[in-house]
């Protein structure tokens, strides 16, 4: 085995006419060591693309307050279907709050001003897009 390595220690001339500048590399990889090189490869682009794939990865933000009580005590009757019908009862953010009161009361649930305010904001942002007062 070791006289095949010496033989091919330097890359012939057609190698070298063929592949000028890498034919020393493309002895390296069709050498044993070369072996030992190739077994490293799928390591060695995991590590670079699993890297590289977390850098574009974002983290999702805390959901808000308002999300969270909209999620859990709205969404199953209200999905975003009820905001776009034809019939809107909402026109402004004064008539979003007053929604988002009337059906918190509707189901009982004894929000704050400061918990309809939130959810009124959080649909606001989703779905709405209107000028708070």
């Amino acid at each position: 085995m070791q006289e095949i390595v010496e033989r091919h220690a330097q890359p012939s001339r057609s190698m070298e006419k063929a592949y000028p500048g890498r034919a020393a590399a493309l002895l390296l990889i069709g050498t044993t060591g070369g072996m030992m090189f190739r077994k490293w490869i799928p390591t060695v682009c995991f590590a670079l693309f699993g890297s590289i794939a977390d850098v574009g990865a974002q983290a999702l933000p805390a959901p808000t307050r308002g999300e969270l009580l909209y999620s859990t005590h709205c969404i199953a009757c209200h999905d975003t279907q009820i905001h776009w019908r034809d019939k809107k009862l909402v026109t402004d953010w004064k008539s979003l709050q007053k929604e988002v009161r009337r059906w918190q009361e509707l189901a009982g649930l004894g929000w704050s001003n400061e918990e309809i305010a939130q959810v009124a904001q959080y649909l606001n942002q989703r779905l709405y897009h209107l000028t708070p007062d």
